[in-house]
Order: structure tokens, then sequence, then C-alpha cells
């Protein structure tokens, strides 16, 4: 039975509606009567997105309305699927495209970013306006730094409306732009800088980090001019550093907060006032460029190996974005966003959902300060109509935390929409239940490869416990075993994409016979792009992934996601005495798979095993709950699990450690609090201890 089932008005008003009859008039392609349009229309518009892309495709930007040329080409066809190349005739300006609704006197003084950090008053918006005016500041100040076409700017902040700004006037300048967000460490920043190579580096002086431990305010400082310092000392390549000064801003309010020491930093560091000194906002001369001109160099995470660098280019950045925008039904004048940082694909994401017209509406620090319910808190002060976070968001600090919509008004939210990782069907129904009744749970699933999803909600179709609605429009979605060979619906397989799609990976950093780039995505099986996720299919055309490629677990050969044990859990019981978990796989000597499940336990030194009684009850709720396959071979302690970010699991890395292979940039994961060791160093020494258990065979094959 559906949790949400949208209405006929709901139905008829969304922009995917408004598209589908535009594209019906233009190319007489016929989806249905637009009265009943719903799954089965959905699939009617899915299947000519994929089978008539170059309609398509045209649609889209003629429905865009985007500022530019198209050319004659839509799609230049080529033997190999990662050399196909889309609009290679047209030119286009991302930074015009954005700003186009700052010259709509409707829109110029309604707000374009609201930015709020946790703990500090008031909320910072830009108007249209404002943040037109702000883009032309920087592009001035990057004609003064001499930044040129194709040269790179490296970005080292917090998620703020600056990032957004420096991203748009970077774009116009025709520039690369690296996006690396303040927590990281030295080592994690210098895997994505030194290849990269930027001109100039824009930094944050620090941040604060707030939360509530046991029930008293915690403020952690980071200064971060020393790392600034050890990437001036590594890169010759960088000649301007310029400061922007974050700390004394986030830090509204507090007694003692140091003053950064720039002295340090060598004599191409300037501030973001010395920089900006003399500079007015003017009209902006928008220079339009090829469509596949590169703008983001992104980067995999890099926890199990050096990130992989990929160039992105604007426009088909700013179309992919634009249509599952079109598709999650953003609309000129919605208020919208997903909670991220600049590190992630996210926040070019979030960007890209400015072109409908879009608020942007960003949360930077923690997201349960000052307590669980906070970006709800921001949702409704601020009347969101899609609030996008974390899976792990939804199904752990929500329901851990009790957080209910009871107490907010959520008429103006449409969509709840989460990534990262999956989301239960108990997940769905908590937020169902407890958050809002009457609206749409969309999942949105895809990756950094393509700074977009291969499946994610629309507005046709309803929401059913566990599933995401279906494929995105022109991404032909296919689930196929091992082989290659397509699986029947509702049998699991791995996430493929038979044809070419709008922003798929096309170029990576020092590849330039594209060997890696063919390795990594299109080696697997001839003539696909290989996503590797875990999917299946269902009979009305709905998408249930059971896992990300990063993390699925596959003890006794019976794939499961890691999450059905964290949902068991957190559900049972025994959820108030656990204050973090993480389920991994691990190969014994002759490549046999197991899961072994580390346990945070409350109010228990993580040196000692755990209690036997609460091992005996994990293993009858998940036996109970599950099935007998899936108890974990080994339940031990942990003092901590690895996150890459506060919302995300670091279930491969963990894997990696405990099976005794390296990993790079442990320092991403953050130290031991106690022994000011890496986090890291647990996991490599306990992996040790289980692989020298003689049950797992290594013994015997050493000898």
């Amino acid at each position: 039975m559906a949790l949400f089932q949208p209405d006929i008005e709901q139905v008829q008003s969304s922009e995917l509606t408004r598209f589908a009859r535009f594209a019906s008039e233009s190319y007489g392609v016929d989806f249905g009567d637009p009265g009943e349009f719903g799954p089965g229309a959905y699939k009617k518009l899915h299947q000519w997105s994929v089978d008539e892309a170059d309609n398509f495709y045209r649609a889209v930007w003629d429905f865009a309305e985007i500022l530019g040329s198209k050319g004659r080409a839509v799609i230049r066809s080529s033997n190999l699927l990662s050399d196909v190349v889309f609009f290679p005739d047209a030119v286009f300006s991302y930074a015009e495209n954005i700003l186009k609704w700052a010259q709509d006197p409707a829109f110029q003084n309604k707000p374009a970013i609201i930015s709020r950090m946790a703990g500090v008053e008031p909320d910072h918006v830009l108007s249209w306006q404002d943040y037109y005016d702000e883009v032309s500041k920087w592009d001035q100040a990057f004609v003064r730094l001499g930044i040129e076409e194709n040269d790179t700017v490296a970005m080292y902040l917090p998620h703020t409306p600056e990032a957004y700004v420096i991203r748009l006037a970077v774009s116009n300048r025709g520039a690369r732009i690296v996006s690396c967000a303040s927590e990281i460490e030295i080592s994690a920043l210098m895997n994505r800088l030194e290849p990269s190579q930027p001109k100039v580096f824009i930094a944050a002086d620090g941040y604060i980090r707030r939360e509530k431990k046991q029930g008293e305010d915690v403020r952690k400082i980071f200064d971060r001019t020393s790392v600034i310092a050890d990437v001036q000392a590594q890169l010759d390549c960088i000649k301007h550093t310029i400061i922007v000064p974050h700390l004394s801003v986030c830090g509204k309010g507090v007694e003692g907060l140091p003053n950064a020491d720039l002295s340090r930093l060598n004599s191409g560091t300037q501030t973001l006032n010395s920089l900006l000194e003399g500079i007015e906002a003017r009209e902006i001369n928008f220079i339009r460029r090829p469509f596949n001109q590169p703008l983001d160099v992104m980067f995999s995470s890099g926890s199990t190996g050096q990130p992989k660098g990929l160039v992105k280019k604007a426009g088909p950045v700013f179309l992919k974005t634009f249509i599952e925008g079109m598709q999650s039904d953003y609309r000129a004048g919605d208020v919208v966003g997903f909670t991220t940082t600049i590190n992630w694909m996210m926040f070019q994401y979030n960007q890209g959902s400015q072109a409908c017209g879009a608020t942007l509406a960003i949360f930077e620090d923690n997201m349960a300060y000052p307590a669980a319910d906070a970006i709800l808190q921001f949702a409704v002060d601020h009347k969101m109509t899609h609030l996008g976070t974390a899976a792990d968001v939804i199904q752990k600090m929500w329901r851990g935390a009790g957080v209910t919509g009871e107490k907010f008004d959520l008429s103006a939210l449409r969509s709840l929409q989460y990534t990262a990782s999956v989301l239960s069907p108990s997940g769905f129904k908590a937020a169902h239940d407890n958050i809002k009744s009457d609206m749409s749970i969309e999942g949105i699933c895809g990756g950094t490869d393509m700074v977009g999803c291969y499946t994610m909600g629309n507005a046709w179709t309803d929401t059913q416990a566990g599933q995401m609605h279906g494929p995105v429009l022109g991404v032909d979605l296919r689930i196929v075993d091992a082989a290659g060979k397509e699986v029947e619906d509702g049998v699991e397989g791995f996430v493929v994409m038979g044809r070419p799609f709008l922003n798929m990976p096309d170029e990576m950093l020092n590849d330039p016979n594209g060997e890696k780039l063919t390795e990594e995505y299109f080696s697997r099986v001839d003539g696909v792009y290989w996503h590797g996720d875990t999917a299946r299919r269902t009979v009305d055309g709905q998408v249930i992934v059971i896992g990300r490629a990063d993390s699925t677990l596959n003890q006794g050969g019976e794939r499961m996601p890691p999450q059905y044990i964290y949902d068991a859990l957190q559900n049972s019981g025994l959820a108030p005495q656990i204050e973090d978990m993480a389920a991994i796989n691990f190969k014994d000597a002759d490549e046999s798979d197991y899961t072994l499940l580390y346990i945070v336990k409350a109010n228990h030194d993580a040196s000692e095993p755990l209690p036997d009684d609460f091992v005996a009850g994990i293993k009858m709720v998940l036996k109970q709950e599950l099935a007998a396959r899936a108890v974990p071979r080994e339940i031990r302690p942990a003092p901590y699990v690895l996150r890459p970010s506060p919302t995300k699991l670091g279930e491969k890395p963990m894997s990696y450690l405990v099976n005794g292979q390296e990993i790079k940039a442990s320092e991403t994961y953050g130290q031991d609090p106690q022994s000011g060791k890496l986090k890291t160093e647990f996991f490599i020494g306990d992996g040790e201890k289980i692989r020298a258990n003689p049950r797992y065979g290594f013994s015997v094959k050493a000898e």
C-alpha cells in the first residue's frame, strides 16, 4: 500500500506535467491523457527520453529557456560510449543561466540563498540581486588575480553562500574549480590539490563545531591557518591565497575566540577584504563558451585509494541537474536544498537546483544542534518545499531522538528527499508516520561520477516504502547479472546504463589516453557504463536499491545491505545501548565472506568484550527480524566507527583496514580523542587480532 499518492492537482500543476505537455506539443509524442498521468505515463515518458534522446534533450533545452545557442547536433556518437559528446556545437554560460533570475524584476529582491549556521543568529539571506552583485565582485577579482580560461581555483571553505558565489564567478572566467570542505585535513586536501594544480587558493581561516554533550554546549574551534601554510609550502603552483574570515562570523558570542595567525602564511596571501577593496558591483559580462567547457574537478572520497579526479563540464552539469530538479518538481520560488559540505557532489547539485528559480536553503555545521530537529526547524522557518538530507539522519538521528513533526507547521513541505545510503522500509514509515504523512518521500541515488542520479523521485509516482520512484529521464537504467545479462523484474543485480547519458564521466585528471577512465567505468561489460550498486526493479517500474557499491555484505553468498542490520537493531529494545555501529565484509584466507558487526556501546570500555547477554540479544533480534544468515560471524566492541562525514558511514574503508589492506587519507576519519592517534589505527589493530584467529585460516596459509 502506498504511503503517499499525489492527487490530481499536484500532478497537473507539476513541472513534469508542464514538460510532458511541452514535449508532446513539440514532438507529437503521446504520453496518455494528462488527466491520468501517473506511473504508467512516466514509463512512457522515460522510454521516449532514452529511445529518442536527441528530441528529449532538445526539448529540455527549449523548456529550460537556456540562454545560448544549442547548435545543430545534440549527440555526437562514437564507437566508444565514453567518447559520446552532448551538444558538441552549443555555446552557453553557466553563471548567466543561474543568474538570469536576478534580471527578472519579479525575483530580484526575493531570496536566492538562505543560510543558517548552527548556533549563529541571524540567518544570512542573499537576494537574487545580492547574489548577482557578489558574483560580479568576484568575477572582477579573478580578473585582477589573472585567472584565465582553464586555470584552476581551489576552495577550502565551509558550506556557506560564499562558496556558491565563487563557483559562479569561476565559471564565468572559464576556469576550473576544486571544492574542498574545511574539515578535511592536510593529506586528504593535498590528494585533491596536488593533481589539480590550482593557481588561486581560497581558504577560510577556520570554523567552529557546536554540539550538545550531556545537555551542555560544547564548542570546538578549528584554526586552519597551519593547514593553509602547509599547502603553500607544498604547492608552488599557488600564486595567490585568499583568506576568508569565517571564524569571526561563526564565532559570534564565543568568548576567547582566537585571532587567526596569518603571519605564518607567505607573501602571496591577502585577506578577502583586501582583495575586494575598491571593487563595486557592476553589470557582468557573461562569456558564453562551449557547452562542454570544464568547470568542476570532482573527487571520489579517496577512502580506500587515491581519490579519482573527474573533470566535469559546465553544460552537462547544468542540464543534468535541471532535469532532476524538474523531476523533483522544483519550481520558481520554491525553497529547496540538501544538507551537505562542499566536498560532496550535493554542493554542485544544490546550485543546479537554482536553474529553475528556486531559493537555495543551506545549513552549515551540526544538523543536531541545538537539538536533533534543528534542520526541521530551519525548514519551517523558511517554508521549505523540498528538504534533502542523508538517509541516516531520518532513520537514525530523528528516529533515535524521537523527533516528530507535531510541533512544526510543515504545510509548505511537499517532499522529503534523502541520499548517501539506503533508507529502509521502516525508515520510510517512520518519516511518514512521525514527520509528515501527506508528502512524497524520495530517494536519489547516483554519484560523483555523474554529478546526478540514475534513480530518484518524480511528481507522478506514489511513495512505496523502501522504493525509489523510477529511473531518471534520459538514463537507460538496466539491472544485470555479473556477466552483464539483463535480469527480470524482481531479481537483484548490478546497476548499469546501457546507452549514453548526459554528464556520464568522460575525463579524468592525468589520464591523457582515457585508459583509467575506461578501466574504471567501461571495461566490465562491453558497451555499458558499469555503476556497481546492487538493485532490483519492481513490476511497476520502481527501483529498490539493495546496497551501494561500496558497502554490500555477502555472508554465505547472500548479498545484503548493512542498513537491514542497523534498522533491525535501531527498532529493538537494544537501541538505547547502541551509540553507533557498522557492519562490514571480512574475507578469510580462502576468500569466503563473513559479516563483522562493530558496536559502539553506551557506557562501555571498548577494550573489553561486549557483555554476553548483549551479544546474545543482538543475535536474537537479527535472527527474528531478518534471518539466521544475517547474524554476523562476530560482534565486536569499538570506541567509534569511521565516518568520512557526520552522516555517512565508512564501511568500505573499515573493511579494507580489517582485511589488512591500506587506505589513503586516513586522517579523513579523525583522531582518537583519548590517544590522539588516527582512528583508523584501531581497525588496523583489530583486523590483526581477527586474522590471527585460526578459524580464518591465515596461520595455516602462512605455514
